[in-house]
């Protein structure tokens, strides 16, 4: 449950900490006191700011581009504004500040102020005409300003789900990569998402069906898409969540260690740190970490525990402190490093090895 509540925890914080926002709301709560107007709050600054979006058919990426120096900016809100009454749209939970408007909180994500946030179809109630969308830029503690526009936005039923469809796809994914579907694997991935995302009644439904729907989409298309969605998701929990998926049937198949390794080089892994990886989460059998372990000490499988403490010897040898004393510094911290790892590497082969 420890780990797997890690996993649970950077998938959620992934997704409050980018689309839903959780934890800036009280940061802009005071922009919003009642009876003034909804489209300038406080009397801001109307800032200069160009808009894009992509729809899909679960929702819309809006990307914000500031026109001006983004230098003080800490994030942004985005709402709507019903023009007929001057008013902010209501939301949905998870998609509402505590007065019950819809708003979502994206984070600058380069030196320019660049942003972007996924709006859910459904998670607005918007009105039958047309709204304003508006966008607060932040300061720290602040708000700097405020940039309004006429967008048309796509209409739809709102789920949970849905918005966990390129998450769910790579989850199945991993589940169908040995050449079959097994019970218990689908089983895990509904409970580990429908739990993580709180997910109940008719979203329940809605991963169900999601889990059944093919996708043609490639693992880093599926991957950019997670980012999109959830753009401040920790690598290791999407990682994790795979890892789960495969040990879930009890056999890790080569193949779905293969998926997981692919998703995980799309994440931004360094291909070199992909056996330390594969190793924490129990995803390369006892024999390949033995043998992984042993070439370190330049022995082969089959040496003996004996043959273990003499290699260990030699190899702690070259790197002693009286050894390296006289070198310059950083050639003392390397020594000191590959002593550190040659000593985790010989205690992990002391409980595999017969004695």
């Amino acid at each position: 449950m420890g780990f797997w509540g890690a996993v649970v925890g950077g998938i959620l914080g992934g997704a409050v900490g980018g689309p839903w926002g959780a934890g800036l709301g009280a940061a802009v709560g005071s922009a919003f006191g009642g009876g003034e107007d909804a489209t300038t709050p406080g009397g801001s600054e109307q800032l200069p700011m160009e808009v894009r979006f992509e729809d899909d058919e679960d929702g819309r990426v809006l990307i914000l581009l500031p026109q001006f120096p983004a230098h003080q900016v800490a994030a942004y809100r985005v709402d709507f504004v019903d023009p007929s009454t001057d008013t902010l749209v209501r939301g949905r939970a998870p998609y509402r500040d505590d007065d019950g408007d819809f708003y979502i909180v994206a984070a600058p994500a380069d030196a320019q102020g660049n942003a972007h946030c996924y709006v859910p179809l459904g998670a607005a109630k918007l009105p039958k005409g047309p709204v304003i969308t508006r966008v607060l830029t932040l300061g720290e503690g602040e708000v700097l300003g405020a940039s309004l526009f006429e967008l048309s936005w796509p209409r739809g039923t709102f789920s949970r789900a849905r918005f966990l469809r390129p998450l769910v796809a790579l989850a199945m994914r991993v589940a169908r990569a040995d050449g079959q579907l097994d019970r218990s694997e689908v089983a895990h991935i509904r409970e580990a998402l429908g739990s993580a995302f709180e997910l109940t009644g008719s979203a329940q439904g809605d991963l169900r069906d999601l889990m059944k729907s093919p996708t043609s989409a490639d693992i880093a298309t599926l991957v950019g898409q997670i980012w999109q969605r959830m753009p401040d998701i920790e690598e290791h929990a999407v990682v994790g969540l795979l890892a789960s998926v495969a040990h879930a049937d009890g056999v890790v198949h080569p193949a779905e260690v293969e998926v997981i390794r692919e998703v995980a080089l799309a994440l931004g892994l360094d291909p070199e740190d992909w056996p330390d990886v594969a190793a924490d989460l129990g995803l390369v059998s006892s024999d390949a970490r033995q043998a992984d372990l042993l070439a370190v000490f330049g022995l082969a499988p089959g040496a003996s525990l004996r043959d273990l403490k003499t290699a260990y010897r030699a190899k702690m040898r070259d790197y002693h402190p009286d050894k390296v004393a006289h070198l310059p510094a950083e050639f003392q911290e390397v020594a000191h490093r590959k002593s550190q790892e040659l000593n985790e590497a010989f205690d992990a082969l002391k409980a595999m090895l017969p004695a």
